[in-house]
């Protein structure tokens, strides 16, 4: 059904398969560029209490995901 276009492919995803290989760059500016990208302060750092969110499905991830990364 995905290939026949019926099933978008961001549809379903298969969490059981991991990809392990190391992250690598072309450059250390690249490298750098990168790191730059997806550093986030932790804003809990400081915090009187510790959060965290538990999900007994995997599935249900891609759901809660985008909205506790904010």
């Amino acid at each position: 059904m995905r290939r026949a276009g019926e099933l978008p492919y961001n549809w379903l995803a298969d969490n059981t398969r991991w990809q392990r290989k190391p992250r690598t760059f072309n450059s250390v500016e690249d490298a750098l560029r990168d790191t730059a990208a997806f550093y986030r302060k932790n804003l809990w750092a400081d915090a009187d209490c510790y959060v965290e969110i538990w999900l007994e499905k995997d599935a249900l991830a891609g759901v809660v995901f985008p909205v506790t990364a904010l």
